[in-house]
């Protein structure tokens, strides 16, 4: 299967026309709005304490995207996750596999531009040794976006409402499973400060479409941070992360990226 990818990526750098990626920034958290020929990687951490019980996570991220034929770009990413539980050994994993397709058009304005677009991304199964939250190991995820992106000349703003559900190979949800489903809606909005430097509050609301069955994805965080371009095409990211309700997956948590546009 990894032969295969490699194929689709150098099948699509074959194909790519010359031209140039998104206008728009890209957000520490959210979804781009645009589509970009990019490598990105990500070191992360959240956790939870109450009194003397605590539960931390440590990712580490890393994604691929071709962008190809003007309008669309090719995704593929893995993750590292480490995670701990008070009373409870520590678990290293490599995380599911995924890939996606995007599609983004935009329109130059007078003072900015406009785009809009969506996408699909298919994450593998879970490793059964790993598995957690009573995730069926046996199940694919599956994951659709739409989003929108304002650029009024240094202010930016992205909306995204993506559904996720779990999938068989069948897409068909059978008589003795409970596909796990939620739906989430995001926000970014930025301001360049200057060429190099721009800051960035964004926000995550996201609510599971059975709450019988997903019990564990229901959360609103918000994510202040900045992004700084260290050279031409080259930025580093820092975000914080905090929860606005009780219903949550971490109390609180950072992130830093790096990415490299083409």
């Amino acid at each position: 299967m990894k032969n295969k990818f490699l194929f689709v990526i150098i099948f699509l750098f074959a194909i790519q026309i010359k031209s140039e990626s998104s206008q728009f920034a890209i957000p520490q958290r959210i979804d781009p709005v645009g589509v970009y020929t990019k490598i990105r990687v990500d070191a992360s951490a959240a956790e939870n304490r109450e009194k003397n019980v605590y539960e931390r996570e440590k990712q580490g991220n890393l994604e691929g995207e071709v962008k190809f034929l003007n309008y669309f770009s090719f995704k593929l990413a893995t993750q590292k996750t480490q995670w701990e539980r008070s009373g409870s050994r520590t678990i290293t994993e490599l995380d599911r596999l995924n890939v996606g397709l995007k599609f983004a058009m935009e329109h130059s304005l007078s003072f900015g531009a406009i785009a809009w677009g969506g996408g699909v991304r298919w994450f593998d199964k879970q490793n059964p040794k790993y598995a957690r939250d009573n995730v069926s190991p046996e199940l694919y995820l599956l994951r659709t976006h739409f989003n929108l992106g304002l650029k009024i000349y240094s202010f930016e703003i992205i909306g995204n409402v993506q559904f996720q559900t779990e999938s068989n190979r069948q897409f068909k949800e059978e008589a003795n499973q409970e596909f796990r489903r939620n739906i989430q809606g995001s926000l970014a909005v930025s301001y360049g400060f200057s060429e190099n430097f721009r800051g960035f509050l964004e926000t995550e609301y996201r609510k599971p479409y059975i709450l019988d069955i997903d019990t564990k994805t229901k959360f609103w965080n918000v994510y202040p941070g900045i992004s700084y371009q260290i050279y031409k095409g080259g930025f580093l990211g820092f975000s914080f992360q905090f929860p606005v309700t009780p219903d949550r997956l971490y109390d609180r948590g950072v992130r830093l990226s790096f990415y490299h546009v083409f």
